[in-house]
């Protein structure tokens, strides 16, 4: 949403959360599910909020995340979740830490849009400015235009 949150629905009836529930932000960017079933949004501004059905825990910079400027996310076949910011690289959570990938480490563009697993487990992440970034857990491969 751009500013309501995040609403869950029964068969019945909606439950909205907020940042008065404890979500990191109002303006949810992506979802996805973890392994264990819990709920991970991506916010603009706040970082990550996950919902285990009971609390929600959230996480920032302070706790290792590459941005608090989220866009997408996305969860390999390890169950590692993976997180692309608006203007600072990735994040990967293993469930203990972050792990942080940028331009520095062979990612073709900072600013990123979306992130999406294939049937190999590379991680593909598409850029504002500079094509795509493939990671194959070792490396990045990058495909621009410039690349013909």
């Amino acid at each position: 949403t751009l500013g309501g949150g995040v609403s869950s629905f029964d068969g019945q009836a909606f439950v909205t959360y907020n940042k008065s529930h404890g979500l990191a932000n109002n303006q949810v960017f992506s979802i996805c599910e973890s392994k264990d079933g819990a709920l991970w949004f991506s916010t603009i501004t706040g970082g990550v909020s996950c919902y285990d059905g009971k609390t929600i825990r959230n996480y920032t910079t302070a706790d290792g995340l590459v941005s608090n400027n989220l866009y997408a996310s996305t969860i390999d076949q390890t169950g590692k979740i993976w997180f692309v910011s608006k203007d600072s690289g990735i994040s990967c959570f293993d469930g203990k830490k972050f792990t942080n990938y940028t331009e520095k480490e062979g990612l073709t563009d900072n600013e990123g849009m979306c992130i999406k697993v294939d049937s190999k487990n590379n991680i593909w992440i598409g850029t504002v400015n500079n094509g795509i970034s493939k990671f194959d857990g070792k490396k990045f491969h990058n495909y621009t235009s410039k690349a013909r």
